[in-house]
This record gives structure tokens, C-alpha cells and sequence, in this order.
């Protein structure tokens, strides 16, 4: 801990460790224990506030304090987890983090499946280190198997279609027609579909990106860049901003003289 910095109370503690579920707040991550950081850093802003804290694991601290992950990037993630939070039953997100690690893999992989579906195995091989053939292979028979067993598919335990309700209206979840499995005229089991546009919403999910979610458009258009970084400098009276936002406004400003 710095010198000088106070702990970070434990009630806000709580507040933060519940909005990520206990888990690393980055959707393609989601594993535990975590680690609560600060999106602007604690010598930028000299407080502890529920905007600028997120949970993260020590492996996704330490790549964000390297500059791997940049801010942006984290404070997207951070607004998301909060506006998915909000919309979707815990369900749901289970749902969502369930194909958000898969639709990554895919995206992850879809480059040296392509090659070497091109070159052929003998050539693809022929290209990659000795010592990550064997590896390669392995991966390539798990994503082969994953998209025999179609991974835009999964089957859940039958009724609950009102959980999974949001999902299923907002067009990204549909339920696949005949596909219950009935014990005794009783329904057990029931497969739901990744749509088109819940593979779209799931991308930018991962990439950090805004959500555009059907029925929540940001006030004053903020959505958009250029319409947030107005908003941050003429729409909100400087009385009225904490610390974090006066630091993310003066930031706004330096890459605009920069610019």
C-alpha cells in the first residue's frame, strides 16, 4: 500500500467485491481471488470511490498496471459490469460469461484455424515450433469437438425461461423449438441459442466496447466519444465533481490540446 493511503473502507470494499460477483471483473476472465485496484490512480485522485474501484484478479492487476490493459479500456469494463449488473438476472450473466469465454477462444483462434484449414496440417505444422505442435493439436481437437457439439447452444434445466426473460427480448437468447427433453410428460431440460446479435453484443462485451444495449441509450448522447468528452467538460459544474471525474476531465483536456 502507498504511504499515507488509507485502507479502502470495508463497506465500499463489500460494495465492489459484490458488483464482480467476488470474481475478476474482466468478462473473459471471471476467476478468483481478486484484488481491488484503481482505475485513475490512487496518486491522481487521493480517494476511495465506488467509480474509480474495480475487482480484478492479481494476474489482470498486474497486466493493467503494465500498461497492458489500458484505461479505457478498464473504465468500459467497469461501466458495463454495472449496466449488465442492472439489466440481467444472475442467470443470465452466468449465461453471458458462459459464451464470453468460449466466443474469445474463437475469436482468439480464428486466425490459426483459417491458416492452417489454407495451408493444410502438414504445412501449418511445418511453420510453428516443434515443442507447440502437440499443443496446437490439442486445442484444435477441443474447438473441433466444442463446434461438432455446436458451442452457440446451451441446455439448461426447463422452466427457466422467465430468468433468462431480458435475454430472450433484447433478441440475444432464443429458445431452440423441440429441443425439451421430457421425463414422464414433465419437461427437464430445454437448449437456448446464441443469436446473431448476442454474439455482436457478446464481442464488444470482451473488447471493451460500448454495449448499445435496445433499450438504454446514454443520456446526452455520451455514448459517443466526442459527445462524452463535451459532456465532461461543459455539462458538469465543477462544484458537482468528485475527485475522479475532475481527473478524468483534466485528462480529457490534455489529449485535446494534444490532439
Amino acid at each position: 500500500m502507498a504511504q499515507g493511503r488509507p485502507d479502502i473502507p470495508v463497506p465500499l470494499q463489500r460494495e465492489v467485491l459484490v458488483e464482480a460477483g467476488h470474481r475478476c471483473a474482466i468478462p473473459t476472465c471471471r476467476t478468483h481471488p481478486v484484488e481491488i485496484a484503481h482505475i485513475v490512480p490512487w496518486a491522481k485522485v487521493r480517494v476511495h470511490e465506488m467509480v474509480n474501484l474495480i475487482a480484478l484478479c492479481p494476474t489482470c492487476h498486474t497486466r493493467y498496471d503494465r500498461g497492458e490493459i489500458d484505461r479505457k479500456a478498464m473504465q468500459k469494463y467497469k461501466q458495463n459490469l454495472s449496466m449488465i449488473n442492472s439489466l440481467y438476472s444472475s442467470l443470465e450473466r452466468r449465461v453471458l460469461e458462459h459464451f464470453a469465454i468460449r466466443r474469445d477462444i474463437q475469436i482468439k483462434l480464428a486466425f490459426p484455424l483459417a491458416m492452417r484449414e489454407m495451408l493444410g496440417v502438414e504445412e501449418f505444422n511445418a511453420l510453428v515450433r516443434r515443442d507447440f505442435q502437440e499443443q496446437a493439436e490439442r486445442i484444435f481437437d477441443v474447438i473441433e469437438t466444442q463446434e461438432a457439439a455446436n458451442e452457440d447452444e446451451i441446455t439448461l434445466a426447463a422452466g427457466n425461461r422467465l430468468l433468462l426473460w431480458q435475454l430472450t427480448r433484447d433478441g440475444y437468447l432464443l429458445p431452440v423449438p423441440g429441443s425439451a427433453v421430457f421425463v414422464e410428460n414433465i419437461p427437464v431440460l430445454e437448449t437456448f441459442k446464441l443469436t446473431d446479435e448476442g454474439k455482436e453484443f457478446l464481442d464488444r462485451w470482451i473488447t471493451a466496447d460500448y454495449l448499445n444495449l435496445k433499450e438504454q441509450e446514454q443520456e446526452c448522447d455520451c455514448h459517443a466519444g466526442k459527445a462524452f468528452a463535451y459532456h465532461m467538460r461543459n455539462c458538469i459544474p465543477e462544484s458537482r465533481m468528485d475527485a475522479v471525474a475532475r481527473a478524468v476531465r483534466a485528462e480529457i483536456r490534455e489529449e485535446m490540446r494534444g490532439a
